[in-house]
């Protein structure tokens, strides 16, 4: 089995942020991850689209994902971030600004070192009921560093984004996928052949938390913005069977009440 990915994704909101608004959430988030893990501090935030000259560029050197982003350090963007906000403002398929679909917002941490790297997409600011937020581990194409996936950093993350970010939902999960070589309808492809996951955190709003009993086999806190339930207080090891089993009622929980749709 592969190496696990781990990521933290969050449900869709309603809430519409103006560009001002989002810079101060997006700086306080940062900085509060800053304090939160040593790991979270050399933050790199995406300023907009590549320009026609970098994608042509690109493309002539093959097009390998991901597609170029100008990324600026934070301490280059903090006295500014109104403006670097709306260099993200979502686009039509004609090049023309959208606000109301909102603000997508990349933000990269340990940019030099890819099995190091902490990964932030925000889809903030849309009046259409689909602004959510996800976090990732690893580099495209590579995994993040084993030896860091702790309670610390996952629990800092957690806390800071769902404090941040209102979400009805949020969940913390694991996944090793295997893929094999395939026939498709143009040449060839690649299927999924084998998919393990593990729920390690969840997180429901104080709404969606109200008048629900989490199983006593969980690790459970309440919180001013609602529960958060924990699998285990370590990283969950696919081996230990009772481990996997608080992990599956975890998940279910989570599929089950609050999907991913």
């Amino acid at each position: 089995m592969k190496p696990y990915d781990w990521y933290i994704q969050s449900a869709n909101s309603a809430d519409v942020d103006t560009p001002e608004i989002i810079g101060e959430k997006l700086l306080h988030t940062l900085d509060s991850l800053a304090l939160a893990d040593p790991l979270l501090r050399d933050w790199t935030i995406g300023s907009g689209n590549a320009t026609l000259e970098e994608l042509e560029i690109w493309m002539e050197e093959g097009g390998e994902e991901p597609a170029p982003i100008r990324m600026v350090p934070l301490a280059e963007a903090r006295d500014d971030m109104t403006a670097l906000v709306q260099a993200n403002v979502q686009r039509d398929d004609w090049g023309e600004a959208q606000p109301a679909q909102g603000y997508a917002l990349t933000v990269v941490s340990g940019a030099e070192n890819k099995s190091r790297s902490v990964n932030l997409s925000l889809n903030v600011g849309s009046q259409f009921n689909d602004n959510n937020w996800s976090v990732r581990f690893g580099a495209f194409g590579e995994p993040f560093d084993p030896a860091l996936v702790d309670l610390r950093l996952m629990d800092g993350l957690f806390r800071t984004m769902t404090s941040f970010w209102p979400t009805p939902w949020a969940r913390l999960r694991g996944s090793a996928i295997e893929y094999e070589d395939a026939p498709g309808v143009i040449g060839r492809t690649t299927v999924e052949t084998v998919r393990h996951d593990i729920a390690w955190m969840g997180y429901l709003s104080t709404e969606l938390a109200a008048g629900f009993a989490p199983p006593p086999e969980l690790i459970t806190e309440r919180t001013a913005g609602g529960l958060l339930m924990l699998s285990s207080r370590e990283r969950p090891d696919p081996s230990n069977a009772d481990q996997m089993r608080k992990s599956d009622l975890l998940d279910s929980i989570m599929e089950e009440h609050y999907p991913a749709s």
